[in-house]
Formats: C-alpha cells, structure tokens, sequence
C-alpha cells in the first residue's frame, strides 16, 4: 500500500512509475489486454463496461487520466466531441499518438497531481490507474471538481480483498517447485495501492457525487491461471481448453452482473479481478 508517504517519497514514487510505464510503454498494450485470448476477453469486457457506464454522447468533453497506449482514448474519441488524454509517461503518449489520430483528441504529458485545467467535463474516466496514486482520496477529489454538475466519474480499478490474490500467492509458491526449465517468475511490476471497493465508494460520495454505484468487471474463478504461465502438470492444450471454458463462464457472469442487483454485485466482487465505481454528479 502507499500511504504515510512523505513529499519526497511521493515524488520517488511518481518518477518511478514514469521511468516504469516508458520502458513498457511499446508492449504495454499487447501485455496487458490483447497478447493472448485471456488478456483479448478482458479488453472486451473492461470496454463494454467502459462505454455502457461511461454513456458518452457526441456533445461531450471528456477527460481520460493515465491514457496508456490510447486503446480507450481511441474508444471514446469515436463517441464525443472532444477528449483531452493525459498520461505521466511521455513514451506511452507516443503509442497513443500513433493509434489515435482524430482531430478531437489533445494529448498531454502531466501527471494528474500537477494537472491545471480551469475547464469542467462532461465525462471524467480512468482505467487501471488510481492504483498507482499516492492518495486515491485526493485523486477522486480532483476528478469530480473537475466533472460538471451532472456529469460522470468512472474508476475501473484492481479489486481488494478478492479470491485471485489468494490464487497468485498460491501459484507463485507452486511455480517456485514446477517452473518448466528456461521459465522466469521475475516479472516487473510496482507497488499498487489496491482500494477496497466500498472504501473507494465512500471517497466518491465524500467528494460530492450524489449517487454511486459499484460493479464487477473481470471475474475469475480462483483457480484461474490467466493465459500466461504454462504449467507442467497440465498439458497446454488441456490447459486452454480448461481456460476458455472458465472465461465463458465468468464473462456470462460478468455480463449479467450489469443488471444484477446490489447484493448480487457485492457477492460476485469477491471472485473480481477488476471493478467499476460509477459517480454521478
């Protein structure tokens, strides 16, 4: 977690996560949601989300925060009147410029802290971001006094506590005894303030949205492996069979869960890997 940080620490922490996103920046995007059938059925899910909550309409001025690569940049730039696209990380902003094109998009390298804008949006939305701040209460506050009276703020985030940590903990120790030889388990990565989902509710509706409302997104069984370790007990053809029918099951899931009941959401964010907070102005 990222807290009691001091200014120093803040700042440390703000340029590692520059120097982390630059350097990942040219298979970012391929790593993380179109390299392999897993990763391609998260995309999808996670923009389905995106676009039904987000509802952008062609009026609208929407600001992205933490635009990585511009996979939903080019999203929504499709939908509405204009976008501004900020980013920490000046070599992320150059594969965002290289995917999206259109006249209505601005991009800016800044991070969020720091960014100035005395405009008001229409739509205010970031994807797998806020966990990187030092203080996701000071974030929120930001993005909503940045959206306009009626407008929209929308988070999708890791979730925490949830059965898929319990899962990468249970498989990093396995994989410790079973790594198929030439292998690595050394994998880059930062630390992540992980927000539990009605902690990062109450932050919403503490910075002035008048309703709020929290979902599932991805979701996985536990004993889901994600597409990207290969493992020796389990033969790869058997392995993906096994996984393509897991991720048929719990994308039905997640595709129900938009209509679904509160209790219902709250049960299944237990088995999320992702999750959405909508706040409405």
């Amino acid at each position: 977690m990222l807290k009691n940080m001091s200014c120093a620490d803040i700042k440390s922490n703000q340029d590692r996560v520059r120097r982390y996103f630059d350097y990942d920046s040219s298979r970012f995007a391929e790593n993380r949601w179109l390299g392999s059938d897993v990763a391609r059925e998260d995309y999808n899910i996670t923009m389905e989300y995106l676009l039904d909550f987000l509802d952008v309409q062609d009026t609208d001025e929407v600001l992205e925060i933490g635009c990585g690569p511009g996979l939903w940049t080019d999203l929504v730039s499709r939908r509405c009147h204009h976008i501004t696209a900020i980013d920490i990380s000046r070599d992320m902003l150059m594969q965002a410029r290289k995917r999206v094109q259109p006249e209505n998009v601005t991009f800016q390298q800044v991070n969020f802290d720091e960014y100035d804008d005395s405009r008001t949006y229409d739509k205010v939305f970031s994807v797998r971001v806020i966990e990187y701040f030092s203080d996701p209460l000071q974030t929120v506050r930001k993005m909503c006094e940045l959206t306009k009276k009626g407008g929209k703020v929308v988070v999708v985030t890791k979730t925490s506590p949830t059965l898929i940590t319990v899962r990468a903990k249970l498989w990093g120790f396995l994989r410790r005894f079973f790594l198929r030889k030439g292998e690595s388990i050394l994998e880059p990565s930062l630390p992540m303030a992980k927000i539990l989902p009605f902690r990062l509710r109450r932050m919403f509706l503490k910075c002035g949205c008048a309703k709020v409302d929290v979902y599932p997104v991805v979701l996985r069984s536990p004993l889901f492996i994600h597409g990207r370790y290969s493992l020796p007990w389990l033969g790869d053809k058997l392995q993906h069979k096994y996984e393509m029918a897991m991720l048929r099951f719990f994308n039905f899931l997640s595709r129900h869960a938009i209509t679904a009941c509160a209790p219902v959401r709250y049960l299944l964010l237990v088995f999320s890997e992702t999750y959405l907070v909508i706040g409405q102005k």
